[in-house]
């Protein structure tokens, strides 16, 4: 009889924590959802300004939201370097620092070279290269 308890008692808590586990599910699959649609308003957005014969400077914090400290210093505008992500609107492509810290640059020579950039561009540059591998997957059920 004690042996049957315990065993109920097992199975309800495992019923339990399935049905905990399928509501955080749930809400992990709509928070990907919500940050999905707000990721294509954005895009439909600037397609919209691009498609007016206009330009859009984007502030890929406005994409990719503000989980990350230093993604408004990214911009992409598609008159200045073919497009690609440039720091602070300037033309120096998020690319070009990541190939001089690939090729051994520490963050104080980089800041030497180039004046015009601030510590915290760099940051922005290893951000957004963190970011560019960490997107959101949605199952299809």
């Amino acid at each position: 009889m004690e042996r049957i308890k315990q065993e109920n008692e097992r199975i309800q808590h495992d019923m339990e924590q399935a049905q905990q586990d399928l509501q955080r599910e749930r809400m992990e699959k709509q928070a990907a959802l919500q940050k999905q649609q707000s990721m294509e308003k954005e895009i439909e957005r600037l397609i919209d300004a691009l498609s007016f014969g206009g330009t859009a400077i984007i502030h890929l914090s406005s994409i990719f939201g503000n989980n990350m400290n230093y993604l408004n210093r990214i911009t992409v505008n598609p008159l200045q370097c073919g497009g690609r992500p440039c720091i602070r609107g300037m033309r120096i492509r998020v690319k070009d620092v990541l190939d001089l810290l690939a090729s051994g640059a520490s963050r104080t020579e980089i800041l030497e070279d180039y004046p015009y950039l601030e510590d915290e561009d760099i940051t922005a540059v290893l951000e957004y290269a963190a970011s560019q591998f960490d997107h959101p997957v949605l199952k299809v059920a």
